[in-house]
C-alpha cells in the first residue's frame, strides 16, 4: 500500500489516466490541508473516508471525466474552505451534504454538463463568499435557497446555456457585489428582485442573446459603479430607470445590434466618468443630455452611426 509521509500538508495527484481510485492511506493524512487531483480521466469516485481529513482547507477536482459523483460524506469537512471542481463532464450532482460545510468560502463548478441542479442545501452554507458555475449546459435553474447566502459577495454564472431564468431570491443577497452572467443564451431578463441588491458594485450581463430588456428596477442599485452589457443581441432599450444610479462611473454597452436609442435619463449619471457603446449598429444617435454628464472623461462610440457628439473636455472615440 502507497504510504505518505504523516506530516504532509499538500497533495497533487496528476496526470495519472490510470488510477480508478485514490489509496485508503490518503485519507489517514491528518495535518493535509490541500488535495487537488488532476487529469485522473479513469477516477470514479473519492472515497468515503475523505470525511476523515479533519484540516482539509482547499480540495480540486479537475478533468477527472468519469468521475459521477462527490460523496455524502464530504460534508462532514468542517476546515474546507474552497472547494473546486473543473472539467468533470460525468459529474451529474452535488450531495445534499454541502450544506454541511460551514467553513466553506468559494465553491466553483466549471464544465459538469451533466449537472442538472443544485441541491436546495446550498442555501445553508453561512461563510460562502464567492459562487462560480461555469458551462454547466444541463442546469436549467438555480434553486431559491440560494438567497439564504447572506455573506456572498461575488456570484457568476458562465456559458450555462440551459439556464432560463435566475431565481427571484437573489434580490435577497444583502452581500453581494459583483453579479456576472455570461453566455447563458436562454435567459431573456433579471428578476425584479435585482434592484433589491443594494450592496451590488458591479453587474456585468454578456453573451445572453435571448435577453430582451433589463429590469426598470436597476435603478435602485444605489451602489452599483459599474454596468456592463455585451453581446445581448436581442436587448432594444435601456431601461429609464437607468439616471438614477448616482454612483455608476462606468457604462458599457456593446454589440447589442437592436439597441436604436440609449434613453435621455442618461444625463443624469453625475458620477458617469466613461461611456462606451461600441459595435450597437441600429443607434444612431446619443440623446442631447449627454452634455450634462459633467464627469464624463471618456466615450467610444465605436461602430455605431453617431455622427455627433456634443461634450466638452471629453476625449472621443469615433470610429
Amino acid at each position: 500500500m502507497l504510504q505518505f509521509p504523516q506530516a504532509l500538508h499538500s497533495l497533487y495527484i496528476t496526470g495519472c489516466p490510470a488510477l480508478t481510485a485514490l489509496p485508503e492511506s490518503i485519507c489517514k493524512l491528518a495535518m493535509l490541508k490541500v488535495l487537488v487531483v488532476k487529469t485522473c480521466s479513469s477516477l470514479t469516485a473519492l472515497p468515503t473516508s475523505i470525511s476523515k481529513l479533519a484540516a482539509l482547507e482547499r480540495l480540486t477536482i479537475d478533468e477527472c471525466e468519469s468521475l459521477t459523483a462527490l460523496p455524502n460524506s464530504i460534508g462532514q469537512l468542517a476546515a474546507l474552505e474552497r472547494l473546486h471542481v473543473r472539467d468533470c463532464e460525468g459529474l451529474n450532482a452535488l450531495p445534499d451534504s454541502i450544506g454541511q460545510l460551514a467553513a466553506l468560502k468559494s465553491l466553483r463548478v466549471d464544465g459538469s454538463e451533466g449537472l442538472t441542479a443544485l441541491p436546495d442545501s446550498i442555501g445553508q452554507l453561512p461563510a460562502l463568499l464567492t459562487l462560480i458555475l461555469s458551462m454547466c449546459d444541463g442546469l436549467t435553474a438555480l434553486p431559491n435557497s440560494i438567497g439564504q447566502l447572506a455573506e456572498l459577495q461575488t456570484l457568476c454564472v458562465l456559458d450555462c446555456e440551459g439556464l432560463t431564468e435566475l431565481p427571484h431570491s437573489i434580490g435577497q443577497l444583502d452581500a453581494l457585489e459583483t453579479l456576472h452572467v455570461f453566455g447563458c443564451e436562454g435567459l431573456t431578463t433579471l428578476p425584479d428582485s435585482t434592484g433589491q441588491l443594494l450592496a451590488l458594485e458591479t453587474l456585468i450581463v454578456s453573451g445572453c442573446r435571448g435577453l430582451t430588456a433589463l429590469p426598470n428596477s436597476i435603478g435602485e442599485l444605489a451602489e452599483l459603479r459599474k454596468l456592463e452589457v455585451k453581446d445581448c443581441e436581442g436587448l432594444t432599450a435601456l431601461p429609464d430607470s437607468i439616471g438614477q444610479l448616482a454612483a455608476l462611473e462606468t457604462l458599457i454597452v456593446s454589440g447589442c445590434r437592436c439597441l436604436t436609442e440609449l434613453p435621455n435619463s442618461i444625463g443624469e449619471l453625475a458620477a458617469l466618468r466613461k461611456l462606451e457603446v461600441k459595435d450597437c449598429e441600429g443607434l444612431t444617435a446619443l440623446p442631447e443630455s449627454i452634455c450634462q454628464l459633467l464627469a464624463l472623461q471618456h466615450i467610444d462610440i465605436t461602430g455605431t452611426r453617431c455622427t455627433r457628439v456634443n461634450v466638452r473636455g471629453c476625449l472621443i472615440i469615433c470610429r
